[in-house]
């Protein structure tokens, strides 16, 4: 059985640095551990090596070798070690590419730009709280005071 108390990560694939500093930011905060990938190479890696809970993939990718996100989630899909990590595609091209994630397996589809309400939601109903219990910094805080 899981630790209760265990972080649950989040592999983030975004090659826009604000993007990415934004997600850690608010993952974080949410009590989810981050990884962070900015290439299709690097996100392969770090999927394969870390085997998070989630993945999080920009579906524009700025990749040398023109590879997009979609080319990411089938790379994730055909590897057995991966292909059971939900992804949360996130894309300004929602409609664009809606039928070919879809059909990749995505978990979800948001479009950007989203609020922050929308991707949490998403994320929390895949996989749970970044961590059970009391949200980070608020341990010892009577009913009220958050």
């Amino acid at each position: 059985m899981a630790d209760p108390q265990q972080r649950k990560t989040i592999l983030v694939v975004e090659d826009n640095t604000d993007e990415l500093m934004i997600y850690t930011t608010l993952l974080s905060f949410r009590g989810y551990s981050i990884l962070a990938a900015a290439t299709f190479d690097d996100g392969i890696t770090v999927a394969t090596a870390q085997q998070p809970d989630l993945a999080i993939v920009d579906v524009s990718l700025n990749d040398p070798q023109q590879r997009d996100g979609c080319d990411l989630v089938c790379a994730l899909r055909d590897d057995e070690r991966t292909r059971d990590i939900p992804v949360i595609a996130h894309t300004a091209f929602a409609d664009v590419y809606h039928d070919n994630l879809s059909r990749l397996g995505c978990a979800s589809i948001i479009r950007k730009p989203s609020s922050p309400t929308v991707l949490l939601d998403a994320i929390e109903a895949l996989i749970g709280p970044g961590r059970s219990g009391e949200l980070p910094g608020t341990a010892g805080l009577e009913a009220g005071e958050i």
